[in-house]
């Protein structure tokens, strides 16, 4: 589901009315979700993503205000110029909301090369770090903000085949428990949403590598993985927009270094 902004004249929720939000990894998927329903909800959005395709998403969305910008997660520079343009250009940033991230291709720890687990670690963790870094700096000072990063239940528990995956996502998990730690005295927040299995072209992807290294068809993988989850399905990107939205706004000023599994019911602790 794409959620657009309602014509003009109609009524609509203001949790982010005056609110200027960070979405990177905007392009598509759950990022290019949750930019629309913080548009929808009044926030002055910069979607943010390394994929040139960023500008036109965030046209299709059309926000009353706010930016698209192609930066790269990987480099501090191009982390710490979005969070300074978002502040200059835009009128300042209440919330940064990280969707970026790579999936690892499905191989045994012990033919894993050296090359994907850095790939898959310099977006995932590093690139988090980058980020949240920079506005951390600004919320900081300022006194107040949300910082939102997408984790996964595989950063709960190692999984075969996805280990440099697993351990990005559960440094991501630690990474924000240890700035909710350092900025909670500041009045900001910074939580992390760990989903299970979302319907996206990156899910899809994983499924697909997966499929292959067990030498199943696709459709197999789907139907296994598919019937560990109680709810019997995958979920939505809408289920994850919804997740970031609350703990990024005042509904959620209390919580802090928490990391709310949206998984139909797979991860139960």
């Amino acid at each position: 589901m794409n959620p657009q902004p309602p014509k003009s004249g109609s009524s609509r929720p203001t949790r982010f009315d005056g609110k200027v939000v960070i979405c990177v990894g905007a392009a598509r998927g759950m990022g290019r979700d949750a930019a629309a329903h913080f548009a929808r909800e009044g926030a002055a959005v910069v979607m943010a993503d390394v994929n040139p395709m960023v500008h036109a998403e965030f046209d299709a969305i059309a926000p009353s205000a706010g930016m698209a910008v192609e930066a790269d997660v990987r480099s501090a520079q191009a982390c710490d110029e979005l969070v300074a343009r978002t502040v200059a250009d835009v009128g300042g940033l209440d919330v940064l909301a990280f969707f970026s991230g790579v999936q690892q291709k499905a191989v045994p720890v012990t033919d894993l090369e050296e090359s994907e687990w850095d790939r898959v670690l310099e977006v995932n963790l590093k690139g988090a770090f980058l980020m949240m870094r920079a506005a951390g700096r600004v919320m900081r000072e300022q006194r107040s903000g949300r910082i939102v990063a997408i984790a996964s239940d595989w950063g709960r528990t190692g999984v075969g085949l996805f280990s440099a995956y697993c351990a990005s996502k559960g440094g991501l998990i630690v990474l924000a428990q240890s700035m909710a730690d350092e900025l909670g005295p500041c009045g900001v927040t910074v939580n992390t949403v760990s989903p299970s299995l979302i319907q996206t072209e990156m899910h899809d992807e994983a499924l697909r590598g997966e499929a292959a290294a067990l030498g199943v068809s696709f459709e197999e993988v789907c139907e296994m993985e598919w019937n560990k989850v109680p709810m019997k399905r995958p979920g939505d990107p809408e289920d994850i927009s919804n997740a970031v939205l609350f703990l990024a706004s005042d509904e959620a000023k209390y919580i802090t270094g928490a990391s709310l599994d949206v998984t139909g019911g797979l991860m139960r602790r």
